[in-house]
């Protein structure tokens, strides 16, 4: 009986938990200086393997 109580309370943390985060706004930060992980392209945007990671990561979230 408690163990089916702790199930459920947490589940009920996890999915409120889950519904918040969804309404977050993330904030990725770079310094565009270390090739070629992050650097500048010629239009001033930054292009790169972590730029590429950090791209990916907002699709499969949907941010």
């Amino acid at each position: 009986m408690v163990k089916n109580l702790l199930k459920a309370c947490c589940m009920i943390a996890a999915l409120t938990a889950a519904g918040q985060a969804a309404a977050e706004t993330y904030t990725v930060g770079s310094g565009g200086t270390y090739r070629p992980f992050e650097f500048e392209n010629s239009q001033k945007q930054l292009e790169g393997f972590d730029i590429d990671i950090i791209k990916a990561i907002a699709k499969g979230r949907r941010l």
